[in-house]
């Protein structure tokens, strides 16, 4: 028995080397100057060409992910007249080596993780490559030029870092939006029915949203979830809505357009435009049972 405590212990200790030598933890991030480095970039980016934003060139739409100092990054990038690659990033600070990484899946399932590495006030990203034969060092960083404006820069060197040729330069600026304040986020939706238990059934299926009933009023409301944003459904009798029809239109990213669509036509939707795809977007709408009118839509480059 002595030996087995013994053992234990031992396995004990190896145990707290081992997390203290990754150095993961679950305390929360503590905020600083670095983590704050890309407070500007939520948005959508597009490229500057002659002069100007060009929406139909490579763009990047940034918003932020799961901590503050994380971004998601949605990328079109057009090579050429016949080319363009879809990927996503995410950019985010790396707490345990006091860094910014960088993590990038394209299309054509390219995937590649960089390392950030700061040079004078700028982060840049470092990643080795080897193409062909032609091996070297790369680095890319994005230089705020004011605030809706940055560069964009490439560089490779083939002496480890100590000195670096230009592979690209360019420049993006921000698409204005109805406000500079870029931290909106929709968290609950009232939908006021006429016909509740249709309406019950179709959100728990086509949606499920885990509708639960609540006494309220003298009547009875049903509470839940679509995604992360709360739903409440109210009698229209409390609500007291008077319209011919919605005055929103939503629009749902789903996996599957035609999957979507058919389980709302079987739960009592109407058909308002059947699916169809442009520019890399399938899309269908419906009408629930009380006629407010949603859109599905699926990524399909």
């Amino acid at each position: 028995m002595k030996r087995f405590w013994t053992v234990l212990a031992m396995l004990l200790i190896v145990f707290d080397l081992a997390v203290l030598a990754f150095g993961q933890d679950s305390k929360p991030l503590i905020e600083n100057a670095e983590t704050h480095y890309y407070d500007f970039w939520p948005g959508a980016w597009y490229r500057v060409v002659d002069g100007k934003m060009d929406t139909s060139s490579t763009r990047f739409i940034v918003t932020r992910s799961v901590h503050p100092a994380a971004y998601k990054e949605e990328w079109r990038m057009v090579i050429d007249s016949t080319t363009t690659v879809y990927a996503t990033a995410l950019r985010a600070w790396d707490k345990t080596n006091s860094r910014w990484m960088y993590t990038w899946v394209s299309d054509n399932a390219l995937y590649q993780v960089w390392e950030g590495r700061k040079v004078n006030n700028d982060w840049y990203i470092y990643r080795p490559f080897d193409i062909s034969g032609d091996k070297y060092l790369s680095r890319q960083a994005w230089i705020p030029e004011g605030p809706n404006r940055l560069m964009r820069i490439s560089e490779k060197s083939y002496d480890d870092g100590k000195t670096w040729q230009l592979r690209f330069k360019e420049y993006f600026e921000r698409a204005p939006s109805a406000s500079t304040n870029n931290s909106f986020d929709l968290v609950h939706i009232t939908l006021a029915t006429s016909n509740m238990m249709a309406m019950v059934k179709f959100y728990d299926t086509v949606f499920a949203t885990n509708l639960q009933a609540m006494s309220m009023f003298d009547t009875m409301l049903y509470q839940g979830k679509i995604g992360n944003v709360s739903l409440l459904l109210c009698p229209n009798e409390i609500a007291r809505a008077d319209a011919k029809q919605n005055r929103h239109q939503l629009r749902f990213t789903v996996a599957d357009v035609s999957e979507t669509m058919r389980l709302a036509l079987k739960t009592g939707a109407t058909l308002l435009n059947d699916a169809s795809e442009q520019n890399g977007e399938k899309i269908g709408s419906v009408r629930d049972p009380d006629g407010n009118s949603i859109e599905f839509s699926q990524m399909t480059k």
